[in-house]
């Protein structure tokens, strides 16, 4: 697991434990990881609540360098959508403490809809193999690290 400020708690490892998983985290600026080649291929990487934190010029480079790290992304983002956020601006109802009141309609905005996402990973050199809505608050994007090849006719 990656975070760039060290948020995996023992309690989180321990959890993943009880599934039979090895947890190794790793603590830096996903940036600096992705450019470094270590040869050491990952089956996947899984992204949650992260992308939308840069804007186009910032995805299309991220996409680029995490292509060479595994062959699949996927990705849970903010639906950006004025359902969602309305109900971002509810949180007060369940008691969400200030920073998240905060947050969650400022994720939403910068959250994804459509084939954004596809669009830049296409850009990126990658394919795409879904993209769309999943519920009422997520957007979900897959992709593979390389275009299929082409036969010679």
């Amino acid at each position: 697991m990656l975070d760039r400020v060290g948020l995996v708690t023992p309690a989180l490892a321990a959890d993943f434990a009880r599934l039979g998983w090895k947890l190794e985290t790793v603590t830096a600026d996903v940036v600096d990881w992705a450019q470094k080649t270590d040869g050491r291929p990952f089956d996947a990487i899984t992204v949650n609540l992260f992308l939308h934190h840069f804007d186009d010029a910032g995805l299309l480079r991220l996409f680029l360098l995490l292509r060479r790290k595994a062959p699949l992304i996927l990705a849970t983002e903010p639906l950006r959508a004025n359902w969602a956020l309305a109900a971002a601006r509810l949180l007060w109802a369940i008691g969400a403490n200030d920073v998240t009141r905060h947050d969650a309609p400022q994720s939403v905005r910068a959250g994804f809809r459509g084939r954004e996402l596809s669009s830049l990973w296409s850009a990126a050199g990658g394919r795409p193999l879904e993209e769309r809505r999943a519920g009422a608050f997520s957007h979900v994007f897959v992709g593979a690290s390389s275009m299929p090849a082409v036969d010679a006719p």
